[in-house]
């Protein structure tokens, strides 16, 4: 009985699409989905910096910050927990400079001036001066942006890095890397399989949508090695099972916790398991 009426609205709503005020009705609809599913920037009030605070929570945890741009994810990592140890990378070699001297002198951040990906290599990159925390690595095309400056980088395998450097586990793995997040987590496939990875923040969102990656393929890769994946609310991270009608490209920050860390999951937020 229910879906019947749910079809029939359905029905009536379509076929007054055109009429002004259902226009208008569907424009503020669509601007209400839009804040309902978290599309902020801002960690102060998204819930990262929930996230920073409780994945932190330990004497001296290790954390990866893949995408550090200036280094405002690592600052609030330091003021969450100052024993921290954080390695930063960043593949902008201008951004980088900054990031290195934002933390001069500082033992407990380790600066990299590479990118991570799936496999060591050289790679075309496109960094945006105006606005850097677009830049990021050339797909295909390209964005075609003639804002966009062209640059050559280094990247490595996570795995890799942690092997030269004697990281066996990290407590935080963040990633913000404009559409790459899913290469970067390839890389990191045998610290995950031996479940290395404690918490791992990723990105979901329109820059997926330009790198053909699905929200079902972070699924695919963390979950059958015991990774509960949510996405990251103001006030909550909500852990789900995959539904295709979490594919919105909306963004933007999503977690994956191991799932012997019942207490960290029940910290962040709640089990849905089913849609919202």
């Amino acid at each position: 009985m229910l879906k019947d009426t749910q079809m029939r609205v359905r029905r009536l709503v379509a076929r007054a699409h055109g009429l002004p005020v259902v226009d208008r009705a569907a424009t503020l609809v669509r601007f209400l989905q839009v804040g309902y599913e978290n599309v902020d920037w801002d960690m102060r009030t998204n819930g990262e910096t929930r996230v920073i605070q409780a994945g932190t929570a330990k004497a001296r945890p290790i954390v990866f910050d893949v995408g550090a741009n200036k280094g405002d994810w690592t600052a609030a990592v330091l003021a969450a927990n100052e024993n921290a140890q954080v390695h930063a990378f960043e593949i902008v070699p201008v951004i980088s400079e900054q990031l290195h001297d934002r933390f001069l002198g500082d033992p407990r951040v380790t600066i990299n001036a590479i990118g991570l990906l799936d496999d060591s290599a050289t790679c075309s990159v496109e960094y945006f001066p105006d606005k850097s925390t677009t830049s990021g690595v050339v797909r295909g095309e390209g964005s075609q942006d003639p804002a966009a400056v062209l640059l050559s980088a280094d990247v490595i395998s996570g795995d890799a890095y942690a092997e030269q450097h004697g990281v066996d586990h990290i407590d935080v793995l963040k990633i913000d890397t404009e559409g790459a997040d899913l290469d970067v987590l390839r890389g990191f496939r045998h610290l995950i399989e031996r479940r290395g990875v404690r918490l791992i923040q990723f990105e979901y969102g329109a820059p997926s949508l330009d790198a053909r990656v699905l929200l079902r393929d972070f699924y695919d890769l963390l979950a059958p090695h015991g990774y509960e994946i949510g996405k990251v609310y103001p006030r909550l991270v909500e852990f789900r099972r995959y539904e295709r009608r979490h594919e919105d490209f909306l963004g933007f920050n999503y977690v994956a916790v191991r799932d012997d860390e019942t207490t960290l999951v029940d910290q962040l937020g709640r089990r849905s398991h089913r849609s919202r």
